[in-house]
């Protein structure tokens, strides 16, 4: 009784040893969010038997284990484990497909070299045959006895041997050399496909029950960490029309820890160069301690360094590349036309989602307070069919132009503005014509000091261009200073309670517009004689230093010209 229960135990253990299959599955398809994936692998079923188990291995080590589920096509999926396992060093791919491959070859390979070396050793025994015939002949033709028929088909038998067995010796040495040949372009698969893949300690055990005769299907899905897709785009046009071309990017970087060989891919937007705008001008609030007590920095362009760059709704633009949040957008979701290899090394994949038509309108922008040049700037109605969101790539007339980031995505059939760069054919300049001390303030408690502004638009093209033109005065902040705006000898298109000036041009052809605004503060004495102070201790060395770098003499005893800018540190 005792023989037969434990017959029975070791058919059960041998029944279930055969019924556990350990296999890696394949990658099929690959859903990308912008910061996870879910993948599916997939294996086929091969054996015949009504139940069995696949232990799914060579996991990535970004595996999330609670996203693990199963399914079965033509089986049905009785139970999902997850197995912990211990990594032991050089069996961590001992079941890899490749790794197999290489085994095998090895095999073929030692196989091939023990048939070249007896090849070797029965040409050596043959070779030793002939010389034991030479020698007999030797001995027989000295004693006038040698057969001769006898003599020529030993010879010619030994021979015909030599021959085969060379013959042999030289298929094994071009088969053998096939072999490396194979055996190395496995190695350096099998290396990229390991050297960048990380496995998890868990493996997966999926047990099943066919649901008919038919053969059958287990797909393991789960989710993976250390991937992302952004949004790159190719804005093509002209700076002479209104068509454009919006070719749009995905960029995939992936180090999950498995490689996604032809897998079908589907991207959603679902969450489990120098300066390419001008800025847009802020309230200038001024205040008693608005006085610097030293030089500003400049930058390039002579202009106060430390400018922040707003958007037209007054948003302060970003610089970083990185997508905008879309969680409150509609979700997207893409699926690329042909089968994708993304390798878990960190590497950009580009590929090309879409290329459309876009209706645009090209104005120009000049906030000469910020920057001496004019900027070309494009409003766009997005036909595409996915909202545009992350970093645009502009070309104006087959020349890349800068790199642009949209702060905020565009819907579909939205309009959305872009600055295209600076335009070389305007020219920009802004000159301080007035920096007065009013005298009648000096003997009342109170200081009036006015500014005025020149500001100078060319155009060198050969078209009227519509410039519009930002610039601001003063507000206060601090109820002991006043400001006043006096007026332009332009009439502005707007004015807002926020001290910014809107001016809209229409330069010809070769024309060049002129027009000043001024503006002025008027502070108590002993605020002005605290400020002059400083500034005249300053201000002086600083017109010096300025007018050295640009090579320009100093004014002998001239008028005074006192920059509010400069002395009321103006924000920007």
């Amino acid at each position: 009784m005792k023989k037969i229960i434990l017959a029975s135990l070791a058919l059960g253990v041998t029944l279930n040893a055969a019924a556990l299959e350990k296999v890696t599955g394949k990658v099929e398809s690959v859903t990308i969010f912008t910061d996870r994936a879910l993948v599916k692998r997939a294996q086929i079923i091969d054996s015949d038997a009504q139940t069995g188990t696949l232990r799914f291995t060579a996991l990535p080590q970004s595996l999330v284990s609670d996203s693990v589920r199963a399914s079965g096509v033509g089986v049905n999926v009785t139970g999902v484990a997850l197995r912990y396992v211990e990594k032991v060093a050089g069996e961590e791919w001992a079941d890899h497909p490749i790794k197999k491959k290489i085994i095998k070859v090895e095999q073929q390979m030692r196989e091939e070299g023990d048939l070249l070396s007896n090849y070797r050793e029965q040409l050596r025994v043959i070779d030793s045959m002939m010389k034991l015939t030479t020698s007999q002949s030797d001995r027989e033709s000295r004693h006038n006895a040698l057969n001769v028929d006898s003599w020529e088909k030993a010879l010619a038998f030994l021979e015909g041997r030599r021959t085969h067995y060379h013959e042999k010796i030289r298929r094994s040495d071009d088969k053998l050399e096939k072999l490396r040949k194979e055996l190395s372009k496995l190695n350096v698969q099998f290396n990229a496909d390991t050297q960048v893949a990380k496995t998890a300690a868990t493996e997966v055990e999926v047990s099943y029950a066919r649901a008919g005769r038919d053969g059958g299907k287990i797909e393991l899905e789960y989710m993976v960490t250390n991937v992302s897709w952004t949004s790159v785009y190719d804005l093509r046009g002209s700076a002479e029309g209104s068509e454009f071309q919006l070719a749009s990017h995905a960029i995939i970087r992936q180090n999950t820890g498995e490689n996604w060989k032809n897998a079908s891919v589907t991207l959603s937007t679902a969450r489990p160069s120098t300066s390419m705008t001008p800025g847009i001008l802020t309230p200038w609030r001024v205040s008693q301690s608005a006085a610097f007590p030293g030089r500003p920095d400049k930058g390039a362009t002579g202009k106060t360094a430390n400018v922040t760059s707003r958007d037209e709704a007054g948003e302060a633009s970003v610089e970083s590349s990185s997508m905008a949040d879309t969680s409150d957008s509609t979700t997207v979701s893409i699926t690329l036309p042909g089968r994708e290899n993304i390798m878990s090394d960190n590497s950009d994949h580009r590929v090309t989602l879409s290329v459309a038509p876009l209706k645009g309108s090209l104005t120009h922008v000049a906030v000469p307070s910020l920057s001496s040049y004019v900027y070309l700037k494009a409003r766009l109605k997005n036909t595409s069919s996915a909202p545009v969101m992350g970093t645009m790539n502009a070309f104006l007339d087959g020349s890349f132009v800068g790199a642009i980031t949209l702060r905020n995505p565009a819907a579909v059939g939205e309009e959305f503005d872009v600055f295209l760069g600076v335009d070389q054919r305007m020219q920009l300049k802004r000159v301080l014509k007035r920096g007065d001390v009013e005298k009648s303030g000096l003997f009342g408690g109170k200081v009036e000091v006015v500014n005025q502004w020149e500001i100078e638009v060319s155009n060198f093209t050969k078209k009227t261009r519509q410039i519009v033109v930002y610039d601001q005065f003063p507000v206060s902040a601090d109820p002991s200073i006043s400001t006043k705006y006096i007026g332009a000898s332009r009439s502005e298109a707007q004015k807002d309670a926020n001290g910014i000036l809107t001016w809209k041009l229409d330069v010809k052809p070769g024309e060049k517009i002129k027009f000043d605004f001024s503006y002025s503060l008027t502070f108590p004495k002993e605020t002005w004689e605290k400020f002059t102070r400083a500034y005249d201790n300053n201000a002086v060395n600083e017109e010096q230093y300025y007018d050295q770098l640009s090579n320009k003499p100093a004014a002998a005893q001239a008028p005074r010209q006192y920059n509010l800018e400069r002395m009321m540190q103006k924000s920007k």
